[in-house]
């Protein structure tokens, strides 16, 4: 797993991971890329694959983040929460932010994390 980061060109990773109160589990990961071209790479590939895994639908468009997109998983039985993937890019910089197990409303929490990071590059 260590040769994978230098094979797509990242220069450096960060990340962190936590558990809300309402029991969704939290996740923020960050790639810095060698270009920024490399980065929008990564970020336009990590989108495709989500809308490719996922139920015709699942994209949701995060307005208060340029380019950003979120990707709700709708289990079948509707007895699991959802989880929600959330990408964007920032120069040469990926955001990645996910939520799962927690309440229908993560869509907002992801997005408001993602906006976050994203202000702070």
């Amino acid at each position: 797993m260590l040769i994978f980061p230098r094979l797509l060109n990242v220069r450096h990773t960060a990340g962190t991971a936590w558990t809300q109160p309402n029991s969704a589990s939290m996740m923020v990961v960050l790639f810095q890329f060698d270009t920024s071209e490399l980065a929008e790479d990564f970020r336009t590939s990590y989108a495709s694959m989500e809308r490719f895994r996922r139920r015709p639908g699942s994209a949701v468009a995060l307005a208060s983040v340029p380019d950003a997109a979120a990707f709700v998983g709708i289990r079948g039985d509707g007895a699991v929460p959802p989880d929600v993937h959330a990408v964007a890019r920032h120069d040469d910089i990926v955001v990645l932010v996910t939520a799962s197990g927690g309440a229908s409303d993560d869509v907002t929490g992801v997005e408001a994390l993602l906006r976050r990071q994203y202000q702070r590059l």
